[in-house]
């Protein structure tokens, strides 16, 4: 039996999430400022939950003003970018305000005062369509386009332009050979992380070249795991390296 609030789909379409982000904005006329780990109430299309507040980049709002928030969800919800919501305090019951959802599948719980993820939250909601692949991008570190496009949101046309953006000039890097396109499965990583990945690969290889000066070099095994990649990705980053 269907319950309020709930959503059908067809299979593996959407995701439910406890945690989004999304901007919000404080009414004028509420009682009181908001903080930091407030309890509210959440609503978004038919969908009704409590919810923890968490204030990104400051400790409170006033009345009228914006800013990111946090939300973790006390039941699961589906919710994709760009969903509109409505807050409301639980007692004395008062609607508070609302806003966008930016993000309905954050990676994990920011660090509250992160400039890098208030200025990734920026491009999410102000982006072109290749900013926006390239935070979704970042988000997975090394998956397949096809991975990277449905946690975008992206419509194939736009994502396919922002894909050719991206990989010409040099923001996401192919490592492994076939068409690219954004229904892919083709393995694809961001240039910082594969800047990251190959600095990681080199002092682990330094430090086991020290450590065992007579061997012949650090097993893949071993790498890999010090990696913490699964077999595919290490795979293909070695054969791209």
């Amino acid at each position: 039996m269907i319950q309020r609030g709930e959503v059908v789909v067809h299979p593996h379409q959407y995701t439910a999430t406890r945690r989004v982000d999304a901007r919000f904005r404080l009414l004028k006329e509420v009682s009181k400022p908001i903080k930091h780990n407030d309890e509210v109430k959440f609503f978004t299309g038919a969908s009704e939950t409590v919810a923890t507040l968490r204030l990104l980049g400051t400790e409170e709002l006033q009345e009228g003003e914006e800013g990111w928030i946090q939300l973790e969800l006390r039941d699961p919800i589906v919710a994709v970018r760009g969903d509109r919501y409505i807050l409301r305090r639980p007692s004395p019951s008062e609607t508070i305000g609302g806003g966008v959802i930016v993000d309905h599948q954050p990676k994990g719980r920011h660090k509250r005062f992160d400039e890098t993820v208030l200025k990734s939250l920026e491009s999410l909601a102000q982006g072109s369509p290749a900013d926006i692949l390239f935070e979704a991008a970042l988000a997975l570190n090394a998956a397949s386009l096809k991975e990277m496009t449905a946690r975008s949101r992206l419509e194939l046309n736009p994502a396919n332009e922002a894909l050719n953006e991206l990989i010409a000039d040099g923001r996401l890097v192919a490592l492994e050979e076939g068409e690219l396109s954004a229904s892919s499965n083709i393995l694809a990583i961001t240039l910082p992380y594969w800047n990251s990945l190959r600095e990681k690969t080199i002092q682990f290889i330094d430090a086991y070249h020290k450590q065992y000066p007579l061997r012949r070099g650090i097993p893949r095994e071993e790498l890999k795991s010090k990696l913490k990649l699964t077999p595919r990705v290490f795979n293909a980053a070695i054969a791209t390296y």
